[in-house]
Formats: structure tokens, sequence, C-alpha cells
């Protein structure tokens, strides 16, 4: 999967002429036997992780990052009614899709047609070519919708002085929380 991933967001970046690494998402990372998922690993009031894993034998052992997190024996993962509750059981983390997992997804278990916005539409050219070459699929239909809508609300005038005792309770709040 992370081949088929990075040989997708190669091609866009080709196409689109981005040379960032990190534009417009990172690829995912093959190195030394460990392998990484579009997924997240987090616990309770810790920032989230990239989730890798390694084959070894007759498990696999998770990873947050380098930090091991659960292993899971590859007879668990062969049972797809049980192996999701089982491998967060097995982790000790929260595992959740990273975006563009997440709207694979959908696109492929949930929708008849996925409506993104401009922003997120890009990444589904992305993930249109994932689908191609990894589970070998034409994609399910997706639009791409975008609309302002203003709502009217009266305005209410604002004098310079206004708005400069605003910007100046703003920067209190950054650089001295302790007074709010």
């Amino acid at each position: 999967f992370a081949d088929a991933y990075n040989a997708a967001l190669d091609a866009y970046r080709r196409e689109q002429n981005v040379r960032s690494p990190d534009r417009p998402i990172p690829a995912l990372q093959i190195q030394d036997g460990r392998i990484e998922l579009p997924v997240w690993a987090y616990g309770p009031g810790e920032p989230r992780q990239r989730l890798f894993v390694e084959p070894g034998g007759d498990a696999v052992q998770l990873f947050a990052e380098t930090v091991p997190i659960g292993r899971v024996a590859l007879t668990v993962l062969n049972d797809p009614l049980t192996s999701g509750a089982t491998i967060q059981t097995a982790c000790r983390k929260a595992l959740r899709p990273r975006a563009l997992a997440l709207t694979l997804w959908a696109r492929l278990l949930a929708c008849d047609l996925f409506i993104h916005g401009i922003g997120g539409a890009k990444y589904d050219r992305i993930t249109d070519a994932i689908i191609r070459s990894y589970y070998g699929l034409e994609p399910p239909a997706m639009a791409c919708v975008s609309a302002t809508l203003r709502l009217p609300l009266p305005r209410t005038p604002v004098s310079a002085a206004d708005r400069f005792a605003a910007q100046r309770r703003i920067r209190d709040v950054f650089f001295q929380p302790d007074r709010w």
C-alpha cells in the first residue's frame, strides 16, 4: 500500500510541478523493515504520532514513530471481522486514519458520490491513483463543490480605536496569559 500511495503522490507532484517533499502531503516512509501506514497513533493528552508496522515471523510489530506499542499475530489480520478491535486492544493507543486514507475508505465503502471542497479535491486526484493502482478499481465518483454564503447580518461601525483595543487584548492574551 505504501508503494502505491507514494507512487500516486510522486505522479501528482510531477503533474503539478510541486518540488516540496511535504506538499501536498508527506510520503509514507519505508525504511529498515518498517513501513509507515496512513494512520495516526495517540494516547490521552499526547500529540498524534505516525504509525509504523514491522513484519516479523508470525506477527506484526506496531510502532508510534520509534516506540513499540503492540504486536499482532498474522492470523488475527486475516480475519476482517475481528482484526480491527484486536489491533486496537493490542496497541495501547488510539488509531485513526489520516485524511487521505479516510476519504479513500469513505469513497470505497460508504459513498455513491463523494463531495469535497476545493482544498480537499486535489487530494482526491491522488486518492484516485491509489485506488486504481492498489485496488485495481476505477475510483468511485467524486465532485468538487464550492460556495460562499454571506448571511445578511447587520454591520456595526468600528472605529480605529476599537480595532487597536481589540488587537491589544489579543496581544495581551498571548504574551500575558496570566491576566486572562
